[in-house]
């Protein structure tokens, strides 16, 4: 059985305190309306007051008993830290097993990239908001309209984590003040919160791209060396895998040409698609790609057989 709220009435509270009475609710999806501007500049904006008030209620409810699913849409980068503390959203979300998040945006998307807003929420108030999920989550999607990295001190751990969507998001490196050599696994950023959940058996990558610093192409960050040393090493049971980038022009025959999979920072536009790498580069990812299609497809049969 399943819920869906797109625009949540005056009596929001009655709504959401109610729905401990339907016991055999077991997924609940809440849509926010679309809105037409993001402005970065009103803190008591009526979306930021809408997204507060459901995230508080739910805090304040007790969820059905049978509740494993919960889907998010269209929700804005606003701050939402203050409000996920409290515990209650942690208590709501606490049987789940599925949890979805699609971030909103407006047609001038490229003008919120660098907003204080934007910046806070992945630096920030998005790790909280995980961290509210349970630790026996098994599948996690992230639909980001915006390329955008996550990075943060202390991302969540999923231990029985088994399916994984991304949507635009970038695998960035953390550069080391001191030097020192971090192994990919143990960086704090969206590389590392893959590599560390050996668990997953399914994962999807939907235009994700690779940085490329500003001094240029570094052949050590590159889609082959993330499948080669990161996927076949850290992720023993991964049994499919699709890494799927946006078409970024049409081909003489109409066909859609697959884009290059790395992005670099344009200050006041965000993360751009970038060309940079070369041929042999790009070789070296498609036949890295095509090689753990085939690891995967044995590890499939093995496991049927």
């Amino acid at each position: 059985m399943a819920a869906e709220t797109r625009h949540p009435p005056q009596g929001l509270s009655d709504i959401l305190g109610q729905l401990h009475h339907f016991s055999k609710l077991s997924d609940i999806t809440i849509t926010f309306p679309e809105c037409t501007e993001f402005d970065d500049d009103e803190p008591l904006s009526p979306m930021r007051r809408l997204q507060i008030a459901v995230l508080y209620y739910c805090g304040k409810s007790n969820p059905p008993d049978a509740l494993r699913s919960f889907t998010f849409t269209n929700l804005w980068p606003y701050p939402l830290s203050q409000t996920v503390r409290n515990g209650g959203v942690r208590r709501f979300l606490s049987a789940i097993l599925s949890f979805t998040l699609v971030i909103s945006k407006d047609e001038g998307y490229e003008a919120i990239y660098c907003s204080d807003s934007f910046m806070d929420f992945f630096g920030g108030d998005f790790n909280e908001l995980l961290h509210c999920l349970p630790a026996g989550l098994t599948t996690l999607s992230i639909k980001n309209p915006l390329l955008h990295c996550w990075t943060g001190s202390a991302l969540p751990q999923f231990p029985s984590l088994t399916s994984l969507r991304l949507d635009n998001m970038l695998f960035f490196k953390p550069y080391s003040l001191t030097g020192e050599i971090v192994q990919p696994k143990d960086y704090n950023t969206l590389e590392g919160f893959i590599l560390r959940h050996n668990s997953i058996e399914q994962l999807r990558l939907v235009n994700c791209s690779m940085d490329v610093p500003e001094e240029g192409f570094d052949a050590d960050r590159t889609w082959a060396r993330f499948i080669n040393k990161g996927l076949r090493e850290h992720l023993p049971n991964l049994k499919q895998l699709q890494i799927a980038q946006r078409g970024v022009a049409l081909g003489p025959d109409g066909q859609t040409i697959r884009g290059s999979g790395y992005a670099r920072l344009d200050v006041g536009w965000g993360y751009l698609e970038d060309s940079s790498s070369d041929d042999a580069s790009r070789d070296a990812d498609t036949v890295a790609f095509e090689k753990i299609q085939e690891v995967l497809r044995l590890r499939r049969e093995s496991y049927v057989n």
